[in-house]
């Protein structure tokens, strides 16, 4: 399994989302590694991971980034100014793992845990959404998620995703055992969605800076 693979965690559902805050989105670079590699070194980031057992190095986060490059994924990296410091980042969505034939794609985020609480997982899931429905047209995405991140999986609930598994006690924290999650959500379940939830996403995507 890839070392960065179903990052959903520290979304900060529950609290009062930072909706005055505007949100950016450009697309994620090599100069944005460094932000990534703090994030996921942080231990209340690391506890709500999936697949990652560890911090990662540069030149690791290097290669996963370069054979994601080679691929269909969209990469962004959010952040609450068009161009700014480290210190306006908020996080990390990606579509990715797509197949060409089913349709089907796999969702990851990751939000700073500086920014958890304000509601910015919740921005960036509808964002992912919208981009993996209407610009790649796919037929239905997923995602995987840690039993211990209870925000994620909260989100996932309240944005229309459908529990499709559980993998018992795939996690272990803390002496005790967790299980993992699938979410899944197709295409029409989006439209429907979309029908009783009308407000789009408040995004706006730039170029990188």
């Amino acid at each position: 399994m890839p070392l960065i693979r179903n990052l959903l965690l520290n979304t900060g559902f529950g609290k009062t989302p930072d909706m005055t805050a505007p949100l950016y989105a450009v697309a994620f670079t090599e100069n944005h590694l460094a932000c990534l590699q703090r994030w996921l070194a942080d231990p209340d980031v690391h506890r709500n991971l999936y697949a990652l057992y560890r911090p990662m190095s540069i030149d690791e986060l290097t290669r996963w980034h370069e054979r994601e490059q080679k691929t269909d994924a969209r990469m962004f990296f959010y952040r609450t100014a068009p161009e700014g410091c480290a210190d306006t980042a908020v996080g990390l969505g990606l579509v990715h793992y797509i197949h060409p034939q089913h349709g089907c794609g796999e969702l990851s985020i990751i939000v700073n845990p500086a920014s958890s609480g304000k509601g910015f997982g919740r921005r960036i899931m509808a964002h992912l959404m919208e981009c993996a429905f209407r610009e790649h047209g796919l037929h239905k995405i997923f995602f995987h998620c840690a039993g211990p991140n209870t925000r994620m999986i909260e989100i996932a609930r309240r944005a229309g995703f459908v529990q499709e598994g559980v993998y018992r006690e795939e996690i272990h924290l803390d002496e005790k055992w967790y299980n993992t999650y699938r979410f899944g959500m197709l295409k029409s379940e989006y439209e429907a969605f979309l029908t009783k939830n009308p407000a789009r996403h408040d995004i706006s995507q730039s170029q990188p800076a």
